[in-house]
């Protein structure tokens, strides 16, 4: 009598749960539906701003980074300096989803950091990054979705270094002096990012993102053929407006 009893409940069970799973909402499942004209599917959200984030969308918006920097510079004279400063990065940026959550980017943007110089003081550099990214978003809800990626590129600019130069007087006897001097600077940029976007409207999604940015390249005195390394660290906050259509 038990086993019976206790084999329909099993089963009413069973049903219940692969019921429950079936009607699990997929986020993008509303979106693709009113997209052919068809109802939407059963268990699945109302159409909402989550539903860009399928293939085939553009995306277009601008974003910053502002971030607590290590830096290390080599010195003309020998050695290095080293420090801790801000940074900041500005960039306009296009995207464009090639699968669900999936996007790629392209992002050309201005670089601001202050380098130190040991004796003679703190310069800015100021270079233009282009980088290239992709992100994968994952929806947690109608609105809300969590970010992750990575992007690669390079940068170039200009900075001003002091430099000692040795002069004859009229009566040959040397002397050193210091001079300004610009210089030319280039590199590999490496990227990394967290965060979270939020859709405050349909088509309007505000980022929040943990920033990393690796910098590492070469310092070029104009005046000379001297190529002095330099590498920078940034870890800070992140924030992007972004539109999608």
């Amino acid at each position: 009598m038990r086993t019976p009893m206790m084999t329909g409940c099993l089963l009413a069970a069973a049903c219940l749960w692969s019921g429950a799973a079936v009607a699990q909402p997929d986020p993008f499942a509303a979106w693709e539906a009113s997209q052919r004209g068809a109802p939407a599917l059963p268990g699945a959200p109302a159409v909402g701003p989550v539903s860009p984030l399928t293939a085939g969308t553009w995306t277009g918006g601008f974003g910053g980074s502002f971030a607590f920097t290590s830096a290390k510079n080599d010195l003309p004279e020998g050695g290095s300096a080293s420090n801790a400063t801000l940074f900041t990065r500005m960039a306009p940026e296009v995207g464009f989803f090639v699968a669900r959550g999936l996007e790629v980017a392209f992002a050309p943007g201005i670089v601001v950091q202050r380098l130190d110089r040991g004796d003679d003081g703190d310069t800015t550099d100021v270079a233009w990054l282009l980088e290239a990214k992709v992100r994968y978003h994952l929806p947690v809800g109608q609105r809300l979705s969590l970010i992750g990626g990575l992007g690669m590129g390079g940068y170039f600019g200009g900075a001003s270094r002091s430099v000692r130069i040795t002069e004859l007087l009229e009566d040959g006897t040397p002397q050193a002096r210091k001079i300004s001097e610009s210089t030319d600077t280039a590199g590999f940029a490496l990227s990394g990012q967290a965060g979270a976007g939020y859709f405050f409207e349909p088509r309007f999604q505000l980022r929040l993102t943990v920033d990393v940015h690796w910098l590492v390249g070469n310092e070029r005195i104009d005046s000379g053929d001297e190529s002095l390394s330099t590498s920078t660290t940034h870890a800070g906050l992140g924030a992007a407006l972004m539109y999608f259509f």
